[in-house]
């Protein structure tokens, strides 16, 4: 039991267990597709590379990018290999999204906020000097929440 006497493991269902599970999926997608968005924001501004960016962040897998650098009257290029994400961001939203709404509904807060931590800590340096990373994940785990809180809790029940 925990401190508002309800058992987490077996005081609740979900109701219309398909209906949560496509708003679970559709959820990760929509998350997804913003993340993808926002990178690809972030890397080529407004240009008109902006698209092809982001079909490349949502394709997930590693590419390389060609940059020209003008130095003087010479053209240099600059090659990044950069390492795509393969999904996993996704499959970790699917969780999320999955265990969450169990979490808030029978009050876990702690749990909540123990994996929020978990996902920062390990970036926390990278972030204090890269803040449009942070922001970025700031926005989506905000938008996880928010919809979480308004479409996926609805669905646990009492038993």
């Amino acid at each position: 039991m925990n401190a508002n006497g309800m058992d987490p493991l077996s005081s609740w269902y979900i109701d219309e267990k398909l209906n949560y599970f496509a708003f679970v999926f559709l959820a990760s997608l929509i998350l997804r597709v913003i993340s993808c968005l926002l990178k690809s924001i972030h890397t080529e501004g407004f240009s008109k590379n902006v698209w092809k960016e982001f079909f490349i962040q949502l394709k997930g897998d590693r590419h390389i990018k060609i940059e020209e650098l003008k130095e003087g009257d010479e053209f240099k290029k600059k090659v990044h290999i950069l390492n795509g994400d393969y999904w996993f961001p996704m499959i970790l939203g699917l969780i999320e999204l999955s265990c969450f709404p169990i979490l808030m509904f029978t009050r876990n807060w702690t749990l909540i906020g123990a994996w929020l931590a978990f996902k920062v800590l390990p970036h926390w340096k990278a972030w204090s000097d890269e803040r449009s990373t942070f922001n970025r994940f700031l926005i989506l785990q905000g938008l996880q929440l928010i919809y979480i809180a308004l479409v996926l809790v609805p669905y646990v029940k009492l038993i």
